[in-house]
């Protein structure tokens, strides 16, 4: 068993003797006891855990053109905010669009869901700015509170 941990909550992956992963998830919180996580959710979970590790263990010049890895404080944000991706991506399909990556020093996370796509750029700060694309529209706009996440995820969503 494998326990990999997004802030607030713990996912608990169950792994076969034979090293197979059997793609089931239990997300454990304090206020809703244990829930099963089955199927392609389970996987694109498990796909974003393994991507922000990653971004942990990024090195200086780790693109060997100089790039910097993202600071703990971009990292720090963006651990506020992937927990609230999972939450609002209701059904797998959703989490497929979810894209994240380093960007100089920072986060960058874009998330394509038909016709729009939210980005959201962490810089080495810490500080996010959004921005909602639908068509050839395009609406910035800076991110203060992490409560306002929800509402351009629900605008992506909706």
């Amino acid at each position: 068993m494998i326990v990999a941990y997004l802030p607030s909550s713990y996912y608990v992956v169950d792994v076969k003797p034979q090293g197979e992963v059997a793609w089931s998830l239990r997300k454990v919180t304090p206020s809703s006891g244990v829930q099963q996580i089955t199927g392609a959710r389970a996987k694109h979970i498990l796909a974003l855990q393994t991507r922000i590790r990653a971004l942990h263990e990024l090195a200086e010049n780790w693109d060997s053109y100089g790039a910097k890895p993202p600071t703990l404080s971009s990292l720090k944000t963006l651990g506020k905010i992937a927990p609230i991706f999972l939450e609002r991506a209701g059904d797998s399909a959703a989490l497929a669009g979810l894209h994240i990556g380093p960007s100089s020093g920072g986060v960058h996370i874009e998330w394509d869901v038909g016709s729009r796509t939210l980005e959201v750029e962490i810089e080495p700060t810490g500080e996010a700015s959004v921005t909602r694309c639908a068509g050839d529209t395009d609406e910035s706009k800076g991110l203060t509170v992490l409560d306002q996440v929800a509402s351009d995820l629900d605008w992506l969503l909706g």
